[in-house]
């Protein structure tokens, strides 16, 4: 994961403190910021066929079944490379399997990389930018060295790296991307801890002799929670182009099972310009996913930063 350039996430003020009046004034923004709020309804339709479309067992015994009937795994030696049909939706692969239910299975673990990289990433990254800003110089500096070291290293060359030595799982790619996500949200978290710690009520705080650590926890973190809650939204639509990036070179999930990035590796080639219809699902879904975190993180942005309230945008 590259490092995220603070133009992307402008860090709010204070948190409002006015919970039914924030939500009043989040509903009119989101109201307002319309790409926002069709960034949301593609999130959701994404977000319901990675949980339903393969269906959910529980200890072996089905809970719901998958939204498509074919098995994504099934080869079939006739109708190779087959067009879209009514039968096959998108088409089917140089194997015969089907391109529509491979899509909706590979959906899930897409969404769960980017998911599970961001949440677990940011939240790495929260908790030592929290350290690093409101701990005295030199803790900062030793933390923020290490981060330098972290984040010097190419993001994609480490990530093969670690995944060519580590046996390529959707386990271990979520692990290496938390990796990359937690030191430049570290870097934003930070900055906005060194803002807020320096704010009047931190020193009334101090003055009433609370700990540094209840102070941090109780009264710095709080506040630094809405630009935490727009990295989250930034960071899901990189993480997953880097899981995509990582199958489509052969490090993400193990075949025969299937990711979007798995998917538009087996494109390559003449089969991109003979076979269009087996990049156009994966490909559409991907850019689709992205594009809307990225426009719910733009949306989040304007509605938590108190500095673009009312400007229109």
């Amino acid at each position: 994961m590259s490092a995220i350039p603070s133009s992307q996430v402008m860090l709010p003020a204070l948190a409002e403190r006015s919970g039914p009046a924030f939500w009043r004034r989040a509903l009119t923004l989101v109201r307002r910021k319309v790409l926002g709020a069709i960034g949301l309804v593609i999130i959701v339709f994404f977000a319901f066929i990675a949980l339903f479309g393969p269906g959910i067992s529980v200890l072996g015994k089905e809970i719901t079944p998958p939204l498509t009937s074919t098995d994504p795994n099934m080869t079939r030696l006739v109708g190779r490379l087959g067009a879209p049909s009514a039968d096959h939706w998108f088409g089917t692969d140089e194997l015969g399997r089907d391109v529509f239910a491979r899509a909706i299975y590979g959906t899930r673990p897409s969404m769960v990389a980017g998911l599970f990289a961001s949440v677990f990433g940011v939240g790495l990254g929260t908790m030592i930018g929290l350290v690093s800003g409101y701990s005295g110089r030199r803790t900062d500096m030793v933390i923020q060295r290490v981060v330098d070291g972290l984040m010097s290293f190419p993001p994609l060359v480490l990530l093969l790296t670690l995944a060519s030595v580590f046996q390529p799982s959707l386990r271990n790619i979520v692990i290496i991307m938390v990796v990359f996500v937690a030191p430049s949200s570290s870097r934003v978290v930070r900055g906005a801890v060194l803002g807020i710690k320096e704010l009047q009520f931190i020193e009334a705080a101090r003055m009433l002799g609370l700990p540094g650590w209840k102070i941090a926890v109780k009264h710095v973190l709080p506040n630094v929670l809405a630009p935490v809650l727009v990295l989250i939204s930034v960071v899901i639509g990189g993480a997953i182009l880097t899981e995509a990036s990582a199958s489509f070179l052969g490090f993400g999930i193990a075949p025969p099972n299937s990711s979007l990035g798995s998917m538009l590796s087996a494109n390559v080639g003449g089969a991109m310009t003979q076979q269009p219809w087996m990049a156009l699902a994966p490909g559409i879904a991907i850019t689709l996913i992205v594009l809307s975190f990225n426009l719910l993180g733009d949306a989040l942005r304007d509605i938590l930063d108190p500095r673009l309230r009312g400007t229109g945008r």
